[in-house]
């Protein structure tokens, strides 16, 4: 017969209590490989439910579509006065505990608006620019490296992203090598 979940949580308790390790660690294995089929079970079984709910929901979405246009004719006009595309609206609903929850407004589809960048970056360590700061202290091998990266670039090897990469690694290793010699002083 197998365990439940509620057992194998008993007998943990025991093992550990009883410092018997071998046994407390055969528990918790067995424990988590449980808990991970149950979780399995509880995906499958929503997954089956959502998958034979399909059709009928969707049935139901067109007809609460219809429903809407007729018991409001000027909702699209409203919802066009606002600059919504829509709106989501849920019933009132039970938490777990039985606790109704009355939902009192509806929620409107409205165009996202995207931060505006105003040209501020995070400041360098140094206060100069990446390039500044390699121009300044960069060796000839590190020249070498950047002028292999435009290489491949210009013979297609590498696209313009990952060349743009590759530079700012060898700039910024330039100016921590910079840093660490004492030659570049970062800003606090």
């Amino acid at each position: 017969m197998e365990k439940t979940i509620e057992q194998l949580k008993q007998e943990i308790a025991t093992a550990a209590t009883t410092g018997n390790d071998n046994a407390f660690n055969s528990l918790i294995k067995e424990y988590n490989s449980r808990k991970a089929e149950v979780a399995k079970a509880l995906q499958v079984k929503a997954l089956e439910e959502a998958n034979a709910l399909a059709g009928a929901r969707e049935t139901e979405a067109v007809l609460i579509f219809k429903d809407i246009k007729k018991l409001v004719p000027n909702i699209y006009h409203r919802l066009e006065a606002v600059k919504a595309a829509g709106f989501t609206f849920k019933v009132d609903y039970s938490d777990a505990s039985g606790v109704m929850t009355h939902v009192k407004s509806v929620a409107l589809a409205v165009p996202t608006i995207k931060a505006v960048r105003t040209g501020t970056r995070k400041s360098s360590p140094t206060g100069n620019p990446l390039e500044a700061d390699f121009q300044a202290y960069a060796t000839q091998e590190n020249r070498d490296k950047i002028a292999a990266i435009e290489a491949d670039l210009a013979n297609g090897i590498i696209d313009t992203r990952t060349a743009n990469s590759r530079k700012w690694v060898v700039k910024n290793n330039v100016r921590k090598a910079a840093i660490a010699a004492g030659k570049l002083q970062p800003i606090s």
